[in-house]
Order: C-alpha cells, then structure tokens, then sequence
C-alpha cells in the first residue's frame, strides 16, 4: 500500500548517473542530473508488477532524495530499507523507509564517504551489501584498493584489501557490478582507473566475487565480448543465468546502444541487436525483458523519456512491457536478525582492523592445537617403535631356543622373528601419513598467521592514511568555503578514459536567478565545464585548480 505523501501517475524529469536499485517487483531510481546539468534529488519507483507502455511507464513519485549524481544503492535483506552511498552532504549512507516513505542518515559513518565511481551490491542470502575501489574525487588521489562491506543489520562496516590488480581485480571506476543467484557471486565488468596519477589500465573481461569464500577471480568466459567501456549499464535476470550490458561511454568518448549477453550458464557472450546510444542510464532485467531508462544519448545531451525495453524473446525492441506471471505470487523476505556480523563487531569500526585481531588470535589457538596434536602422534609413534624393537628382541630370543611362532600367530611364517608383521607395518605406515598430513596442516596455520598478522599490519596503516588524508581534506574545503554554498553547483560530463591536457580554460557563464550556470569549454578530450563564483577570488583559484590538476573538471565537492 502506498504512503499518502507518494503521489501515483507521475512524469519524472529525465536525468543521467541517478543511483538505482531493485526489489522483486520494483525498480527504485534517485537523485541523478537533470537535462540543465544540475543535481537533481527526485525520487521515484517504477512498479514491475503490472503492464505499461514504453511512452508512460508506471512511475509513483516518492519523498525527494539527497541531491546527488553518480552514486550507488542497494537494498536490504528485506527490501524494505533502500541505502545510497557516496552522498556528499553526510559520511552516512542515506537510507530511505519504504513503508514510511521517508529518508534519513544512517548511524554508521564511512571513513571515505567522498568516493566516486563505485558500485553497490547486495547479497540477498545476508544482506550484506559490497562496495568495492573507486576513487577519492574532491583531491584526485589514486584509487582506493579495499572494499567495505556494510551490514545493515548490525550497521557495522567492515573494510577488507583488494587483491593485487594484476591477479584477478584492478582497482577502477565507474565500472558495473550485479548479483548473480546462479552463481552465488558478484559479477564485475567495465571501468576505468586510467587517470594522471594511477595510469593503469582495466583488463577487459568479467571479474568474479564470491562472499562466501572472500575470493576474487577472472571469469573464463567464451565467444567475443563487448569493448570495455565505462557508463554502461547492466543488469542480471531473476534467476542469476543471464547478465546484459547495454550502451555506454567508449574509450574515445563517444556514446554506443549495443546489447551485449552473457549467458552465466555456459560463459558464453552473445551480441544483442543496437538500440539507441545511451550512457549513465538505470536498467533491470524484468522476466524476459530488459528496460533502460534515461541517461544521456551523447555528452551534451539527456536522453528521451521513454523506456527503452528489449525483449529477450523476439529479440526484438518492443512498445509494451509485460510482467511476467510469477512476480503476483512473489513476496519480500522477512527481516534479518543477527548480533554480530561476520566480522568482529565488539570493538567500534573506528579502530577495528576488520576482525583480523580475533582472526589471528583463532590462528594462534589453532597452531597451538595442531602443535599439540602433532606431539601426540609423535610420541605414539615412539612408543610403536620401542614395542617393536621389544617384540623384535623378545623373537629373537625365542629363536635361540629353537621356538618359533605359528603360522596363525602375530608374526609371519618366512624369516622366524626378524621382520615385523604386515599388520605392524600397516600401522606404521597409516601413522606416518597422519603425521605427515598434520604437519602440514601446521605449517599452512603457521603460513595464514604470517599473512594475517601482515594483514593487520597493513590495514593500520591504510586507516592511519586515511585519516590523514580526510583531515586534509576537510582542511582545503574549509579553506574556499564561501557564502553562497546552499547553491547546487553544476556537475560536468566527467571524461572517463582520458585527461585533459594543459589548455585555455575559458571564463566561466553567466548566473540566472540563483543558480550558477555552465561554459562548455571544448578540448581535446570532450568537452568540460565551469561555473561562475560570487567571490572571484575562489572562482579564479578553482579556475586555476582545474587547469593545473589536469585530472578531471573540478566542481563544488560538498554542497550543503
């Protein structure tokens, strides 16, 4: 049942880079920029439970959002909360109530709030959602190489490494990510982390991480794929079989509609019929359709308010969206409940090193039982061996007497008592292999310590920078602080792939009303722009500071 305050038959405001999420029956789009370039913090939900056409599809208009573009959401366990993250305003994730129908922050605080081109993904089987790399924009530094984990649950975060970039996930931005239920993992393509101070480049192929082992890998898939991209959108089907990626922004800068499948089942990509080019759109998999809505048809240009819908059957782009039969009967999970998360809650996320002190402490115990173990069976063998050595010489004398034992007796007929019996020697060697094995399994606990207590080493060391690097932060943004900051301050198509080399920037536009309007300025890589500034003083060093940074076009960083 909708809130009185959500209001039904409602034409949004086309926008681009909006954060969006899925429930079973509902496509929830927020925030983005609008076609005057300007944030935008309208909130609203697409109902994928009954029919419509692509010209009027059935939106329903929800209490407004945090005014922001180009950042992630995901959805709780239940379905009943909606988190967007990377909100410039708050170093909290701002949740929304779909029940209530209202927003507010959460209690948890990300050490790096300010972080563009991420993803966000939800694990349905925990609710735990994953936000992995992305980058510090508000000062350019390079890419960050960990992944925080949120539990909604407990509102906790953990913070874990990444994996070397050369063995299985380089460090990126603005790539894609999707849950596959199929696969029981989360499913990485696209993105870019080539930039002035980390020139890296992306590999291009669907990176694979699985919860459940905290293991990253490269996926082997078959046939051609798409080129790699930024800004595209993708989505998975239902049942985690099928993940489909749709337009996006080329390393040259221009925008493309191709359809690309790859079919989760047998790794196989397969090219879809082109549609119309589209960059920074929202989309899900319905059924057997796939719906694209907004984003931008060419840098300087938002794109038509109709749903672009792509039926997996015909292979064909269709005017109708149809549900499919099975959602009426679907029904969201009930609520999770836990005490801790998977990692170590009882110490506040501030100074916690993600669980790795209990981690290493569970290791040690486990080296000290193995330890244990393995002394055991080493006295066992001894005390086998002075057994032997006894029934030996005991044999021994038996045969200077000119006794031997029988052929049904505990030792064997050939040799009188000079060899041990078959039975002995079976023994033997079965406690070897237990040794063996246990030692082993000592050696690999002992190894898993060495790595966890470098573990907690590093991860001190990343939230000692961290912070640092926040304090400063705080400091250059308190530094050109000016009055008229209430006012949203245009963002600009930021280029993904390439950056800007040293060039003329021209003055900025002209103010209408009580807003600050753009310049396009055109350069070798796209186009960039600007703003104009009550104070000159600050417009001419944010002049200056985009010219000399030569990353990306600088923009107010935190409007209020």
């Amino acid at each position: 049942m909708l809130a009185h305050s959500q209001s039904i038959s409602f034409t949004p405001i086309v926008v681009f880079s909006p954060a969006f999420a899925r429930t079973i029956t509902k496509l929830y789009v927020v925030g983005g920029a609008g076609p005057d370039f300007y944030w935008n913090k309208q909130a609203m939900v697409l109902d994928l439970n009954i029919p419509w056409s692509s010209t009027a599809p059935a939106w329903t208009q929800l209490e407004s959002g945090p005014t922001q573009y180009n950042f992630p959401a995901a959805f709780s366990y239940d379905e009943q909360t909606l988190y967007t993250f990377h909100i410039t305003q708050s170093n909290s994730p701002l949740q929304y109530n779909v029940q209530s129908n209202k927003w507010q922050d959460s209690p948890v605080k990300f050490q790096n709030a300010a972080i563009d081109g991420i993803g966000a993904v939800t694990d349905p089987r925990t609710g735990l959602i994953y936000l992995a790399g992305g980058y510090r924009e508000a000062r350019n530094v390079p890419f960050l190489k960990f992944m925080d984990v949120y539990d909604p649950v407990t509102q906790s975060i953990g913070k874990y490494d990444l994996p070397d970039p050369s063995e299985s996930f380089p460090i990126r931005r603005y790539y894609r990510n999707v849950w596959s239920k199929h696969r029981s993992s989360i499913l990485y393509w696209g993105g870019s982390n080539q930039t002035a101070l980390d020139p890296g480049v992306i590999l291009n192929g669907v990176t694979e991480f699985l919860p459940d082992s905290m293991a990253w890998m490269p996926m082997t898939t078959q046939g051609t794929g798409p080129k790699l991209k930024t800004d595209h959108c993708m989505a998975a089907n239902d049942d985690g079989t099928k993940l489909a990626i749709y337009g996006g922004n080329n390393t040259d800068g221009t925008y493309d509609g191709e359809l690309w499948v790859l079919d989760l089942i047998s790794s196989t990509w397969a090219q879809g019929l082109a549609g119309l080019p589209r960059a920074q759109a929202a989309c899900a998999i319905a059924g057997d359709q796939f719906l694209i809505w907004g984003g931008r048809q060419n840098p300087n240009t938002v794109a038509s308010s109709e749903m672009i819908i792509y039926d997996f059957k015909t292979s064909a782009y269709v005017k109708q969206y149809t549900p499919p039969a099975f959602y009426k009967d679907l029904k969201p999970p009930p609520p999770l409940t836990r005490t801790k998360a998977p990692w170590d809650t009882d110490i506040p996320t501030a100074n916690r090193k993600s669980g790795v002190g209990a981690a290493v402490g569970g290791a040690v115990g486990g080296v000290v039982l193995l330890g244990a173990i393995a002394g055991f069976i080493i006295f066992r063998k001894r005390q086998s061996r002075i057994k032997e050595r006894a029934g030996y010489r005991d044999n021994i004398r038996q045969s200077q007497h000119g006794e031997s034992a029988g052929s049904n007796g505990r030792w064997g007929e050939v040799g009188g008592g000079d060899k041990i019996s078959i039975e002995d020697s079976r023994e033997s060697v079965d406690e070897d292999e237990v040794l063996e094995r246990t030692l082993k399994a000592f050696e690999e606990e002992q190894q898993e310590l060495d790595r966890q207590r470098q573990f907690l080493e590093q991860q001190h060391q990343q939230e000692t920078n961290h912070a640092s690097c926040l304090a400063e932060e705080k400091s250059e943004q308190t530094a050109y602080r000016d009055d008229d900051r209430a006012k949203i301050f245009p963002i600009p198509p930021i280029p993904r792939f390439s950056s800007p080399s040293m060039s003329t920037v021209a003055s900025s536009g002209e103010k209408v009303g009580d807003r600050r309007t753009v310049q396009s300025i055109p350069g070798p890589f796209g186009r960039y722009y600007t703003g104009d500034d009550d104070d000159t003083d600050v417009g001419a060093r944010r002049q200056s500071e985009l010219t000399q940074d030569m990353i990306e076009p600088l923009y107010d960083p935190n409007p209020e």
